[in-house]
C-alpha cells in the first residue's frame, strides 16, 4: 500500500480521500502546514498531494521549498479551480499531475498509479515524468488512438505527448480529414486538466450573427431576444476549448478572443462585468494562417498568440504504410478483412479526403461484401 502525505488545510478533504482510497493508499496529514518540509524529509512517503488552496501559508513558496528538496517524492496538485498562472509555475518546479475538485477519484488514482509505476520521481526542475527524450509516455489506449506504424505517425505521437503537460495554446495544422480533431481530443485526455470540460466547435459552422454570443456568452437584454447564456469560452473553464477551422474566425471577433487570452477574463454580450476564465486552447486549421495574415485576413497578434505549440499532420498520401493498420482498425468491428489485391488498391490511391475518406470507403466496402473478405471490385472511391 502506497503512503501519501496530503498537504492541505481542509481536514474534511483528508477524511474523504482516506475513505475513497482505502485499500490503495495510506493517507496522512499535518497539524501544522509549516511542518511539511521536515515531515517529507523523513522519507516515509511514496508521493505528495498538495492543495493550492492552503490557508495560513504562502502556497507557492511552500511548493518551491518542497520541490527543491533532493529526492523529494513526486508531487500531485489538487485544486478547487483551474489556475493557469499557478499551473505554469508548478510545471516550472517539476510538477506533472494537476487535478481539480470535484474530480473523478477512480481516474485520478489510475493516473497517479501509472505515474508512480513509471518511477518518475522529480529531482530537478522540468516536467515530471519526462525522460531524456522529452516525451511523456502516453497510455496504451491513447497511444493507439493515432494509428500508424510510419515514422510520421511515431513523430506525431511524440509531439502530442510532448505538449500534453504544457498549458500553452496548441495549433494543429493539416488537410481536412487528416485527424486534427482526434489529436485535439488526445491532447485534452492526457493533459493536466483531463478531468475538466472539453468543448469543441467548428468556427466555420457558427452563424455570423450569433458568433459573439456563442463564443463569449450573453446576458438578458444584451440585444434583441437575448437571454442569459454561457459561451463556449466560459463553459471550457477548467478544461480545454477546441476551435476547429480557426482561420475562418471573423476579423471583428479576433481582437475579442485575443483579449480573453491575454487578460484571462471574458465579457458576455451586454454585460459590463468581465468573468475570470482559465482554459487550455487548442486550435486547428487546414489553411495557411501566415498567408492569411499577409493578406490582412487574420490578425498577426492573434496568430502569434495561437502559434505557441504546433503539430502538423501530413496527408495520408504521405504515409501510405499506415493504411494497412488503419484499415484493420476500421474493419475490426464488422469482422471483415481485405484481400491482398484490395489492400494494394487502397495503398496506391491518393486519398484527397485523407483518413476520413479511407474510413468511409471501407464502410461502403464492408456493407457491399457478402463474405468476410473484401475484394478490389467492392472498393469504390
Amino acid at each position: 500500500m502506497r503512503k501519501t502525505l496530503y498537504i492541505t488545510s481542509w481536514t474534511d478533504d483528508v477524511a474523504l480521500l482516506a475513505r475513497q482510497s482505502e485499500g490503495f493508499w495510506e493517507v496522512s496529514s499535518l497539524g501544522d502546514i509549516a511542518d511539511a518540509p521536515g515531515e517529507i524529509a523523513s522519507g516515509r512517503y511514496d508521493f505528495l498531494l498538495f492543495d493550492i488552496d492552503l490557508t495560513g501559508a504562502y502556497c507557492f513558496e511552500l511548493l518551491a521549498s518542497i520541490c527543491s528538496m533532493p529526492g523529494h517524492p513526486p508531487v500531485v496538485i489538487l485544486s478547487r479551480e483551474y489556475c493557469l498562472i499557478f499551473l505554469k509555475a508548478a510545471i516550472s518546479l517539476g510538477v506533472r499531475c494537476y487535478f481539480t475538485i470535484p474530480y473523478d477519484f477512480s481516474r485520478v488514482r489510475e493516473r497517479i498509479e501509472r505515474f508512480l509505476d513509471e518511477g518518475s520521481a522529480v529531482s530537478s526542475p522540468g516536467v515530471c515524468g519526462v525522460g531524456d527524450s522529452g516525451v511523456i509516455p502516453l497510455s496504451g489506449e491513447v497511444a493507439r488512438s493515432f494509428i500508424g506504424t510510419s515514422r510520421v505517425s511515431s513523430r506525431i505521437r511524440s509531439e502530442i505527448a510532448a505538449v500534453c503537460a504544457c498549458p500553452d495554446p496548441v495549433l494543429i495544422t493539416g488537410e481536412t480529414g487528416s485527424g486534427k480533431e482526434l489529436v485535439a481530443r488526445i491532447i485534452h485526455d492526457n493533459s493536466l486538466v483531463f478531468n475538466g470540460p472539453y468543448k469543441a466547435e467548428n468556427v466555420s459552422c457558427i452563424p455570423p450573427t450569433l458568433a459573439e454570443s456563442i463564443l463569449f456568452g450573453s446576458v438578458r437584454g444584451g440585444y434583441t431576444d437575448a437571454r442569459d447564456s454561457v459561451g463556449l469560452i466560459e463553459a471550457s473553464n477548467g478544461g480545454s476549448l477546441f476551435l476547429d477551422e480557426i482561420g475562418e474566425l471573423d476579423l471583428a471577433l479576433q481582437p475579442m478572443l485575443l483579449r480573453v487570452l491575454e487578460d484571462g477574463r471574458v465579457k458576455p454580450v451586454g454585460s459590463a462585468v468581465k468573468r475570470p476564465v482559465s482554459f487550455r486552447l487548442i486550435c486547428a486549421t487546414n489553411r495557411d494562417l501566415a498567408a492569411l495574415v499577409a493578406n490582412g485576413k487574420f490578425r498577426q497578434d492573434l496568430f502569434f498568440r495561437l502559434d505557441v505549440l504546433r503539430i502538423e499532420i501530413p496527408p495520408l498520401r504521405e504515409r501510405p504504410e499506415d493504411i494497412p493498420l488503419l484499415a484493420a482498425y476500421r474493419l475490426a468491428g464488422c469482422r471483415k478483412r481485405l484481400s491482398p489485391d484490395a489492400l494494394d488498391k487502397l495503398t496506391l490511391y491518393r486519398w484527397p479526403g485523407n483518413v476520413r475518406q479511407l474510413f468511409n470507403c471501407l464502410s461502403r466496402a464492408a456493407r457491399s461484401s457478402r463474405t468476410d473478405v473484401i475484394y478490389p471490385e467492392q472498393i469504390r472511391f
